[in-house]
């Protein structure tokens, strides 16, 4: 382990976000390249993945702090997957595989419908959905999921 060195809020707020997959490339690297140097912000790096699936189970909800919900948040702003239907964006996070699962930031806007869509991992269907005030909600779902023909 090397010695540690100081850091700047910057670098310690990119460390955070590193493991849910929203730096951009660049931030990417930079991430890499500090961890090599500083042993106990490598340390952290490892760590946050542990810590963020252990939040899963906590017992109450906590807000995050709105610095830390800025980053993916606007991140969707620029949509990689085109608007999959009007009104509904999505912002690709992970991918496994090009046919493997993918991990989503999805928006819908006020009254934005979806359509029925097949899982295909579970072959099931789901029936078209709407949103009333709209929502933003993280989805990891198969790329062998297929839309269905609008049903009335």
């Amino acid at each position: 382990m090397t010695e540690h060195q100081t850091a700047s809020d910057e670098i310690c707020e990119l460390v955070t976000l590193y493991p849910a997959g929203v730096l951009r490339p660049d931030e990417v690297a930079e991430v890499q390249e500090d961890v090599k140097s500083c042993g106990i912000r490598g340390e952290e790096a490892r760590a946050f993945p542990d810590a963020a699936h252990c939040l899963l189970f906590a017992s109450h909800s906590v807000a995050a702090p709105p610095k830390l919900r800025e980053k993916p948040l606007a991140s969707i702003q620029q949509p990689e997957v085109p608007n999959l239907v009007p009104a509904v964006v999505a912002k690709r996070l992970y991918e496994e595989s090009s046919t493997g699962n993918v991990a989503l930031l999805v928006r819908r806007e006020p009254g934005a419908k979806y359509p029925p869509h097949s899982h295909a991992g579970a072959s099931t269907t789901h029936r078209s959905s709407h949103t009333v005030n709209g929502c933003t909600v993280s989805i990891v779902a198969s790329q062998q999921n297929a839309m269905l023909p609008w049903t009335r």
